[in-house]
């Protein structure tokens, strides 16, 4: 799982908005099935697992590297 969603700054509507750092069309797809209101962006990080690395510590890792690269 690749996706990295974080709330960003309430909208006027006091509806929190989702920013998908992600290029799946799948999971854009899924968000406006579910009417879901949020942004995307490819934060172009390496996806690859490090050696001897945990999934648990691959999806922390990525979701630092995808904030870090957006913020």
């Amino acid at each position: 799982f690749c996706a990295t969603p974080f709330l960003k700054k309430p909208n006027p509507m006091n509806k929190p908005q989702i920013l998908l750092a992600s290029s799946s069309k799948y999971r854009r797809q899924l968000l406006r099935k579910l009417a879901i209101n949020f942004d995307w962006a490819n934060p172009n990080v390496d996806e690859s697992p490090h050696p001897g690395e945990t999934a648990q510590e691959l999806v922390l890792r990525l979701a630092k590297a995808k904030a870090t690269k957006l913020t």
